[in-house]
């Protein structure tokens, strides 16, 4: 029920109670106002029907506004729901990114440690073939007393 719709009717309400009131006062009279009273009690009523459907009007302009209205919710609803999976897919983004980084992390500290693995065995090679002396590019003379000594080891 709209406002005008409201109004009206108490406004047809206040008019019957007025023309019963009248009615009331004018019993006294010739049936012939009464007669005449009844056909504008008739015309009254006839009145307020029109005033009825002009509300009705009124209800058609009111469900437009409300079709108008449904149709914000929805592009309210939209925008939230695009706006969640926006702010989702951001989510997502970011946490492939970091899990990205820290495969990337993991990858650079393998490799760091498989470098220094690597560093470290290749010092210890060289550590190890460093207590043995090179003969091949030693002079004659340090030959020799290489093998004097590995004679004298071998006896």
């Amino acid at each position: 029920m709209t406002v005008s719709q409201a109004s009206m009717i108490s406004f047809r309400n206040r008019r019957q109670w007025r023309d019963e009131e009248e009615e009331e006062e004018e019993e006294e009279d010739d049936d012939d106002d009464d007669n005449d009273d009844d056909d504008d009690d008739d015309d009254d009523d006839g009145g307020g029907g029109g005033g009825g459907s002009g509300g009705g009007g009124d209800d058609d302009s009111d469900n437009d506004d409300d079709d108008d209205y449904d149709k914000e919710n929805d592009n309210a609803t939209m925008m939230t729901i695009t706006l969640t999976t926006i702010m989702m897919m951001m989510i997502m983004i970011m946490m492939m990114m970091i899990m990205m980084m820290m495969v990337m992390m993991m990858m650079m500290m393998m490799m760091m440690m498989m470098m220094m693995m690597m560093m470290m065995m290749v010092m210890m090679m060289m550590m190890m073939t460093g207590k043995k002396r090179n003969v091949i590019y030693m002079r004659k003379e340090q030959r020799l007393k290489v093998n004097i000594h590995e004679r004298i080891d071998d006896v």
